[in-house]
């Protein structure tokens, strides 16, 4: 996932007029926070308006809001329209990551979010919406609080975005990390809002299952389907329960980590690399890589 901070720029954040804007930018930096730590990629967006705008390169009120700045390191690109979508250079670095979930919030609700998510979602994006993390101005229509309410409960639900709570988006950045190491974000099984999977994309997650070895035969879409660690989903190693019995959320918190069951969980998973190497796309490769091969790393 992307956490996708849009325009969120000196010269619309100390005016006034913001809705919500106090509120607004502690939640932002609040997630900024928890992607930070828990190794979520956050891009910056700058809306270049032209030369005495006043919200042009060179411009005070250009910069980003130092409350929410980007980290050395971290992406900054720049646009001239409504859509962040509208930079050549962004579409091409977010069409090549694997993982197609983006988190969008930033200014304004009724312009250039509108417009982010409805081109994210375009292209095939899953786009996810926190309340309260987008912000505009009143208008001669609406109140800066309708328009923001009218965007997040009738425009973008069940139709371009995912609209989450403030908390659910937080623990959608947190790292969904299940208790053996798998990364279940990852995962072509892992079944969740909102990493919810089509008919089509679990069977051929079944037919890849059976290809590999996981599997001896293809499975019906309900059996491949997961829905994370919980006591009553089979576990290969029997971790889960151990977990719940010892009240803790992976292998990594517990006293006798690595135990015999996860020396052998790390061999048996190891013994699958070699031939899905072998009967892999590319692609197929680096999503089990990311969710299955890196549990240790995970777990450290």
């Amino acid at each position: 996932m992307v956490l996708l901070v849009v325009d969120v720029q000196k010269a619309l954040t100390e005016d006034d007029g913001l809705y919500d804007s106090g509120s607004f930018i502690k939640r932002i930096a609040r997630l900024i926070d928890v992607a930070r730590e828990n190794g979520t990629e956050v891009v910056y967006f700058q809306h270049d308006a032209g030369p005495g705008s006043g919200l042009s390169v060179g411009d005070p009120d250009f910069e980003i809001d130092c409350r929410v700045a980007p980290k050395k390191g971290e992406k900054v690109f720049m646009k001239t329209i409504n859509s962040c979508f509208g930079n050549g250079e962004f579409t091409s670095y977010m069409n090549g990551l694997e993982d197609k979930s983006i988190m969008v919030v930033g200014l304004q609700t009724n312009f250039c979010i509108d417009a982010t998510v409805k081109s994210a979602f375009e292209r095939g994006f899953k786009v996810i919406v926190p309340e309260g993390t987008n912000s505009t101005f009143d208008n001669d229509f609406m109140t800066a609080e309708t328009t923001c309410r009218y965007y997040f409960e009738e425009i973008w639900p069940d139709c371009f975005a995912y609209c989450v709570s403030f908390d659910e988006a937080i623990e959608l950045l947190a790292a969904k990390i299940a208790a053996c190491g798998n990364d279940c974000a990852s995962c072509p099984r892992y079944n969740v809002p909102p990493f919810e999977k089509t008919e089509e994309q679990l069977h051929h997650t079944a037919e890849l299952w059976m290809r590999i070895g996981y599997r001896d035969q293809v499975v019906h879409n309900d059996e491949i389907s997961c829905t994370g660690c919980k006591p009553d989903n089979w576990c290969r190693y029997h971790v889960v329960d151990c977990c719940k019995e010892k009240g803790i959320r992976t292998c990594a918190e517990c006293s006798e980590y690595p135990c015999l069951k996860m020396k052998e969980c790390f061999e048996i998973t190891a013994s699958f690399e070699p031939m899905c190497r072998k009967v892999c796309t590319e692609e197929e490769y680096r999503q089990l890589e990311k969710a299955f091969f890196r549990k240790e790393e995970n777990l450290s």
